[in-house]
């Protein structure tokens, strides 16, 4: 037997399940302010230090919120720090941290990470 979903897994599905079939006019958009009140509703149940969203393009665009931009500002001043101790230690080649923190380097750009933090995220 699945367990039961938590509130805010049944919400999402909710919301989803009444959109019309995709693909329609407006998805994006649809898609774009639903991943926005996730992000608030989990910001609410637990503090998001970091969210890094991808633009798609193709797709006729992402419609990117505060969240990316800010991000970029606590990661400067408070995952950067965070890491640091980390970036003392020597992680193993195949430790699951270096996959996120490739993400957020790769994000906020290489040249402004200290390369004591960079190096946590590279895989070798």
């Amino acid at each position: 037997m699945r367990p039961a979903a938590s509130r805010p897994v049944a919400k999402a599905r909710s919301a989803l399940a009444s959109a019309p079939p995709f693909p329609f006019l407006g998805q994006g958009d649809f898609f774009n302010a639903h991943i926005e009140r996730w992000l608030r509703s989990m910001h609410g149940k637990q503090p998001i230090l970091f969210v890094a969203r991808r633009q798609d393009f193709e797709a006729g665009g992402t419609r990117l919120g505060r969240w990316p931009a800010a991000s970029v500002v606590q990661f400067r001043d408070q995952v950067a720090p965070a890491l640091a101790p980390l970036g003392k230690q020597k992680l193993a080649a195949a430790d699951l941290r270096r996959a996120p923190i490739a993400i957020a380097i790769d994000y906020v750009g290489a040249a402004t990470v200290p390369p004591a933090i960079r190096k946590l995220g590279e895989r070798r």
